[in-house]
């Protein structure tokens, strides 16, 4: 099970169960026991582009999200994206680790025909991505 913690960061984490694991935003600062207790890292996606998944990502929001995606596997941690558009393809160029869509079966689909990652299917809508 994983969910955002409250605003109040602290709160959250020193009041629930030590076997629920929380979404970590990457603007809040976290003890290392509050890292600990994050299963992942998750972020409104046009926090870091407006590109709509038509055509080719900006070359500027691409590094924006590089960097962001770079800085969290430095920490050996996964992050995904949410409200983000169903261009799969980048995605997985990008190394995301997770992928959240409303067309779970489309993208099931896509990468078996493509080959490019097992996958594991976590629950409505989101696919793991384990890279081959």
């Amino acid at each position: 099970m994983s969910g955002i913690a409250e605003s109040n960061a602290e709160h959250g984490f020193q009041t629930t169960h030590f076997q629920i694991l929380f979404d970590g935003n990457l603007a809040w600062k976290y003890t290392d026991d509050q890292r600990k207790r994050v299963a992942l890292f998750s972020d409104d996606f046009a926090q870091y582009s407006k590109w709509n998944g038509v055509g080719t990502i900006p070359e500027a929001d691409k590094k924006r999200l590089e960097q962001v995606i770079d800085s969290v596997h430095g920490i050996n941690c996964k992050i995904r994206f949410w409200d983000a558009p169903n261009a799969w393809e980048e995605f997985i160029g990008l190394k995301v680790d997770y992928i959240n869509t409303d067309h779970i079966r489309k993208l099931e689909e896509f990468l078996k025909k493509n080959k490019q990652s097992k996958i594991i299917t976590l629950g409505l809508g989101e696919i793991e991505l384990k890279n081959l």
